[in-house]
């Protein structure tokens, strides 16, 4: 018998729309975090994953550090340029109170986008509260320690990564 890990989660939520809206963001977006942990060469191990559930935004610095020269070579010098000016001013609301190199990364792909999902899913993850995302990690616990438990790998087939 197979068993979805989200089903205890999401029975949480009394409206059928909830839960499947909660299932399919779980799995995306631990998706998600599973693919960057992958291009950068880290295993997605489910204490991992919960590490940057909270802490998204050094994967995103991260991933689009490591990605950088790929869309453009000069490109890392260009957000270096970008982080020297970064000033609390010209800081979009959204992100007020992180870190240079993060703000400089979204003006620069503000003005220079590329072709990559997992790039793209990050940079619309950061925008979240961090509040909800150490709550989306709170509901997310017992599902990771399943899929580990169970060898369960279903959202991570794509980029044939498992849960280790």
């Amino acid at each position: 018998m197979k068993v979805n890990p989200m089903n205890r989660e999401a029975y949480q939520h009394t409206n059928p729309i909830a839960k499947e809206t909660f299932q399919a963001f779980s799995w995306q977006f631990m998706s998600l975090i599973a693919k960057a942990l992958d291009a950068l060469g880290k295993k997605p191990e489910v204490t991992t994953i919960l590490r940057y559930i909270t802490a998204i935004d050094e994967l995103y610095v991260d991933y689009s550090m490591k990605k950088l020269p790929s869309y453009h070579p000069q490109a890392p010098k260009w957000v270096a340029a970008l982080e020297s000016h970064i000033t609390e001013a010209n800081t979009p609301h959204y992100l007020q109170g992180r870190s240079a190199r993060m703000i400089a990364l979204e003006m620069y792909f503000s003005s220079h986008p590329v072709a990559d999902d997992v790039l793209a899913g990050l940079r619309s993850v950061t925008q979240y509260n961090p509040t909800y995302l150490a709550k989306v990690a709170a509901a997310l616990l017992p599902s990771l320690v399943r899929l580990k438990a169970n060898k369960a790998t279903a959202p991570f087939n794509d980029v044939s990564v498992a849960i280790r």
